[in-house]
């Protein structure tokens, strides 16, 4: 039995920690592929890439937060609720990067949603 204080700490988690690949996938969009060619021009380019660093420190404070919650519960309870952090993604991707969602991707968040409230229900 997943703890009130441990779901909502996996809650943050994943809304925290999804943050980061949309900051990451920004970081993309001002990376050149002329700044891997030495180790001083990487330095510069991820360094200095705000974007870069805030999708990094977003992936490290979700992390924070996920082996808070995993402290006091279950990994097969706490693990598959992870996936709620491909809804999140979906949803910051449309609003922050103007992606847009098909039916089909839409279907597919149903059924991650489904399936953690079947892991919720079942523990």
């Amino acid at each position: 039995m997943i703890a009130l204080l441990n779901l909502g700490l996996l809650l943050a988690a994943t809304v925290i920690g999804s943050f980061g690949p949309v900051f990451l996938k920004k970081a993309t969009l001002h990376l050149k592929r002329d700044a891997f060619r030495s180790i001083s021009g990487f330095l510069r380019a991820t360094l200095l890439n705000g974007a870069l660093v805030l999708g990094v420190f977003f992936y490290g404070a979700g992390l924070v937060f996920y082996l808070l919650a995993l402290h006091g519960s279950d990994l097969s309870i706490v693990y598959p609720l992870v996936s709620l952090s491909y809804i999140w993604v979906c949803l910051l991707s449309v609003g922050m990067l103007g992606e847009r969602m098909s039916g089909r991707k839409w279907l597919a968040v149903a059924f991650i949603i489904l399936g953690a409230v079947l892991v919720g229900f079942g523990s």
